[in-house]
C-alpha cells in the first residue's frame, strides 16, 4: 500500500484536526451548516486515512468532491459576494486540503493556512474570549508542528501511542 509509506505522525495530525476544530468555532454562526459538516467530514475522512481504515481519494475523485461542494457552494451564494461569503470560501478551500495532506510539505501547507484561518477569525470576532479561543487553536496547531519534528516529545492528545502510525 503506497500510501502507507508517506504518513504523517499520528500525533501531529490529531493535534492539527483539534486545532482546525477549535478554529471552526467562531465561525459557526455564520457558515452554512452544510459547510461545517462537509469540514468535519472532510477532516475525518483524513484520519480514517491515518488509521488505515480508508483510502486518500484519487484524481478523479478529489476532483468530484471539490466539483460537488464548490457547486453547493455557487448555489448557496447566489452571486451575493461579501467578507462572509470570501471567508466561507476559504473555509470550504481548507475543508477540501484536508483530502490533499500526504507529505510533510502538505502538512506544512495546512499548517500555515490554518494560521491564516485564525486571522481570519478575528475579522468577525474581536472578544477577549474569541481571541483567547483563536490563541489555544494556534496553540494546538504549534503543538502539531513540534509534534511532525519530533513525535516521541509531543503526547497525543489521546493518549497512547504517539509515534508514526502503524
Amino acid at each position: 500500500m503506497a500510501a502507507r509509506q508517506s504518513l504523517l505522525p499520528s500525533a501531529a495530525l490529531l493535534w492539527l484536526l483539534i486545532g482546525f476544530l477549535v478554529l471552526l468555532v467562531p465561525q459557526w454562526d455564520r457558515l452554512p451548516l452544510w459547510l461545517l459538516a462537509a469540514c468535519v467530514l472532510l477532516a475525518t475522512w483524513r484520519w480514517l486515512v491515518q488509521q488505515g481504515r480508508l483510502r486518500l481519494p484519487g484524481r478523479w475523485l478529489r476532483m468530484a468532491v471539490m466539483g460537488t461542494l464548490i457547486a453547493i457552494y455557487i448555489a448557496t451564494v447566489r452571486a451575493h459576494f461579501t467578507v462572509d461569503t470570501a471567508s466561507s470560501f476559504f473555509v470550504l478551500a481548507v475543508g477540501l486540503k484536508w483530502l490533499e495532506t500526504r507529505t510533510s510539505r502538505d502538512f506544512f501547507v495546512l499548517f500555515f493556512i490554518l494560521v491564516y484561518l485564525a486571522a481570519v477569525n478575528f475579522l468577525f470576532r474581536q472578544g477577549i474570549v474569541w481571541a483567547l479561543l483563536t490563541l489555544s487553536g494556534v496553540v494546538l496547531l504549534l503543538m502539531a508542528l513540534q509534534s511532525l519534528h519530533t513525535p516521541a516529545i509531543v503526547r497525543s492528545p489521546l493518549g497512547g501511542s504517539n509515534g508514526w502510525a502503524g
